[in-house]
């Protein structure tokens, strides 16, 4: 499998396993988050800055949405981006974390695909940013055996995030994988919040949490 190296491990987060399993257990420790009085979390907002400076928060906010339902894939939308920037999509392949690579959720970056518009990463040839990959050491933690969708989207009405945000069940209609486990859409970035749908057949408001 190809794999994207984790080319901020080492400098804005530890390169170690073990030295990020003690981060994030610290990171929960120190945590003054009280619990989400809302259930069923379809997203939120974290920060992207080195895990020395936003770290707590990011983990902690990623680990609330946590709970009982198995999980299939998330989409992690971020990416520093001009508004006449294309969109862009990771669809193939897997993004190496201290924890063990992040498979793509490749039927749903598929189903992505066909209906958008973007410019297709792949494990060699991408865009250096730090949005997304300080948030997958977190993922992979929480979500050990999930699948991901990365996308980068520029701050533009017209980027596939205003189509999602705007259109009642968009998430849920793109042809991803129905079973009884449920398919999560995340997006954690500094702007972007992260979205959650379930595979249980209804369609679902993609909101920020």
């Amino acid at each position: 499998m190809n794999i994207r190296r984790a080319i901020f491990a080492g400098s804005w987060y530890p390169r170690r396993e073990a030295q990020c399993e003690k981060e994030i257990k610290n990171f929960l420790k120190e945590s003054e988050m009280k619990p989400a009085s809302a259930k069923n979390l379809i997203g939120a907002i974290v920060p992207h800055a080195g895990w020395y400076f936003s770290g707590s928060i990011a983990c902690n906010v990623i680990h609330s949405l946590k709970d009982d339902r198995p999980v299939d894939a998330i989409a992690i939308f971020g990416m520093h981006l001009h508004p006449n920037a294309p969109c862009y999509l990771m669809s193939k392949g897997a993004w190496e974390t201290p924890f063990g690579a992040l498979e793509i959720e490749e039927n749903l970056a598929d189903a992505l695909s066909q209906r958008f518009s973007f410019k297709i990463e792949t494990p060699h040839d991408y865009t250096e940013d730090n949005t997304i990959e300080l948030q997958l050491p977190f993922i992979k933690y929480f979500f050990e055996d999930v699948k991901i969708v990365p996308v980068g989207l520029p701050p533009h009405k017209k980027s596939l995030w205003a189509l999602v945000t705007r259109k009642r069940g968009a998430v849920a209609s793109l042809g991803m994988p129905r079973g009884k486990s449920g398919n999560q859409v995340l997006s954690p970035s500094c702007r972007r919040p992260i979205f959650r749908s379930r595979a249980s057949g209804a369609s679902s408001t993609p909101s920020a949490a």
